[in-house]
């Protein structure tokens, strides 16, 4: 008595590493009747993905009209007592800032000298701040400074 196993496309085809069809009939003879194997894989594999825009559509026209923050820290090793940075970056010019801070509390008297050295140095204002969710841009204090200055957050 003797015991045959008859191999199972789909496994054999996973487990080979998805090769074609005529080429799994060319090593096991048992699946030479068989005319299609679907495989889910294979098929999202030969799907053409559309191409990413070379330019960004940003509505940003002018210099510092969006500008995006974020905080980060702690540091596990301070610098001279400082164990966080906030940065400013302005989306149209890219340019950007990087504060030091010893606290994440500093962030409003930062943000008001980022703000009054744009001011006077630049001649600019800016319209809107990107952040992300820190708590510390959603204080009152913080969002009565923008209020008071038109900005956007």
């Amino acid at each position: 008595m003797s015991c045959v196993a008859a191999p199972n496309p789909k496994m054999l085809h996973d487990r080979l590493g998805h090769p074609h069809l005529s080429n799994l009939k060319k090593m096991f003879s048992e699946l030479s009747s068989i005319q299609t194997l679907e495989c889910e894989s294979c098929q999202l594999g030969k799907h053409v993905r559309s191409t990413f825009p070379k330019r960004s559509q940003s509505k940003c026209t002018s210099i510092f009209s969006v500008i995006h923050s974020n905080i980060w820290g702690p540091s596990r090793v301070s610098s001279f007592g400082f164990r966080y940075f906030v940065t400013f970056i302005d989306e149209y010019s890219r340019c950007t800032w990087v504060y030091l801070m010893k606290d994440h509390s500093e962030l409003l008297s930062i943000f008001t000298s980022f703000l009054n050295e744009i001011k006077n140095q630049f001649g600019q204002v800016i319209k809107i701040l990107r952040s992300d969710n820190a708590k510390e841009y959603f204080s009152s204090t913080f969002s009565n400074v923008l209020s008071s200055h038109g900005i956007l957050h």
